[in-house]
């Protein structure tokens, strides 16, 4: 294999999203119009870590089909609409480690699901699957991008 997996007991995790149907790759987009909003409310100081939900496998269907939300960890009193409030479950989730640009990440849900599943022993739970992206930031070089690939497991 050739991105680590860990095993890891996370915490209830509250989300400030916006969703978006379509193509993944268009993940960017949503992004900016989430920190937009925060931004015209105030509230990018107060927000966490950004992370994207992904409900959907692109194996099953077509990208316009596809729904996911990006989001910001942010205080349940905060969240307001047009923002949606996601709770991501406490668990023990497995997160494999990528590095390198977006493009890489489907060959890494490959691996993720197809090699390292099977192999662990271990089987998924009821939960979405999110990415975090530890220490990205706009100036962050895209073979140095670090995105984390969570699997809630049972």
């Amino acid at each position: 294999m050739t991105h680590p997996v860990t095993i890891r007991e996370m915490p209830e995790r509250r989300l400030a999203a916006l969703e978006h149907f379509g193509a993944y790759n268009e993940t960017g987009q949503v992004m900016t119009a989430l920190c937009a909003t925060l931004a015209a409310r105030g509230l990018m100081d107060k927000v966490g870590e950004s992370v994207c939900v992904y409900y959907d496998s692109p194996e099953d269907k077509a990208p316009e089909d596809m729904r996911m939300h990006a989001g910001f960890e942010l205080a349940a009193g905060e969240i307001v609409p047009p923002l949606d409030e996601i709770v991501l479950p406490a668990g023990r989730y497995a997160v494999m480690r990528h590095t390198g640009p977006f493009s890489g990440l489907a060959a890494a849900y490959g691996e993720f699901f197809g090699t390292w599943l099977p192999a662990s022993g271990e089987e998924p739970g009821d939960a979405p699957c999110f990415e975090t992206f530890p220490g990205i930031t706009e100036d962050t070089p895209p073979d140095k991008a670090v995105t984390e690939m969570w699997m809630v497991l049972k």
